[in-house]
């Protein structure tokens, strides 16, 4: 019966080493799956958003026209400038776009806690 004991135990360990290696497999076929569906659903996305595009570059005369004013659009945006990162040449870009996508940029300097609104926006602002 002593043999018979030791004889069983390599047995039970190749059982589980194998039970172990084809649940391994299993898992990884599913990983390989996902993966697969992960893709797919990639590329439809992609191809969605792609239609997405081309349909409104389609609806604005090839995106040529602006979208129609939205009159409830209550959207402000502050920034703050800060010396040495080019905040200058940003608000130079944000007064050059402002016409263009129909938005209003107020410059307000506040050197030394006094804030002071420009005079070319003192005159729109009237």
């Amino acid at each position: 019966m002593g043999i018979l004991r030791i004889m069983m135990l390599p047995k039970i360990q190749l059982l589980a080493v194998l039970a172990f290696g084809v649940a391994m497999l299993l898992i990884e076929n599913q990983i390989q799956k996902l993966d697969e569906s992960r893709a797919k659903l990639e590329r439809t996305i992609a191809r969605h958003e792609v239609a997405e595009v081309e349909q409104r570059h389609s609806e604005y005369g090839g995106g040529r026209e602006l979208p129609p004013i939205v009159e409830n659009d209550d959207t402000v945006i502050i920034y703050n400038r800060v010396p040495k990162t080019a905040s200058t040449s940003f608000t130079n870009i944000a007064y050059d776009l402002c016409g263009k996508n129909r938005f209003h940029v107020l410059h307000i300097n506040t050197t030394k806690n006094n804030p002071v609104m420009s005079l070319q926006d003192q005159e729109r602002g009237q």
